[in-house]
């Protein structure tokens, strides 16, 4: 239950992919906002924490136009990406990747300290996705296990199949490359696969 006070600033944090989950959470903001009816509200900001992509920007412009619209005092809309704004996986270009859902390191901005940690491991940006636990995966830890246990069984049985470390890194950080000191074969690939998939076993049990 939302109640609201003279001089309103929203703060709001979410894991945003395709925006869906946003626009329901602003479509029951504003729904509040009607329902109170009280001449004296005056939102003055929203502000707004994510782990996500542009779509994030492509939902809250519309908000924001809304809100200066009936709040004349209005001071504007901060949107902050926690990490980097990530490429959202669109289409099926990405190999073993699910489409509006998964979040990657290729194509799009980064914090220096996100950037350079990707270089600490090489499974860093060779994960499916940027965020493993958010949402109902944060609950659920031996779905979570399952989930990356799969990923990795397949990228093995992709490698197997002539599908290199290099071919791997060019579709999710393509910035490795240029600094890649391993071999970059299919062999590489297989070796790391099955490296992750004896640590996530030995991990979560």
């Amino acid at each position: 239950e939302i109640s609201l006070t003279r001089k309103v600033v929203f703060y709001l944090g979410d894991v945003i992919r395709s925006g869906k989950s946003l626009q329901k959470a602003l479509a029951t903001l504003e729904q509040v906002m009607l329902l109170e009816k009280k001449a004296y509200v005056e939102v003055r900001k929203f502000i707004v924490f994510t782990i996500g992509c542009k779509k994030a920007e492509e939902v809250l412009e519309e908000f924001d136009r809304r809100l200066r619209q009936r709040f004349p005092d209005y001071e504007g809309t901060t949107l902050v990406y926690f990490e980097g704004r990530f490429n959202l996986v669109e289409d099926d270009s990405i190999l073993l990747s699910e489409k509006n859902t998964d979040l990657i390191r290729k194509d799009c901005l980064l914090s220096p300290e996100f950037y350079l940690s990707q270089f600490d491991e090489l499974h860093y940006p060779l994960e499916r996705c940027v965020l493993y636990d958010g949402g109902s995966r944060a609950f659920d830890i031996f779905n979570f296990k399952e989930e990356i246990q799969t990923y990795w069984t397949c990228l093995l049985q992709e490698a197997k199949k002539g599908y290199t470390l290099k071919q791997a890194l060019y579709d999710r950080f393509p910035a490795k490359l240029a600094k890649l000191t391993e071999d970059g074969s299919s062999e590489a690939l297989q070796k790391l696969c099955i490296d992750r998939l004896e640590a996530i076993q030995y991990h979560v049990r």
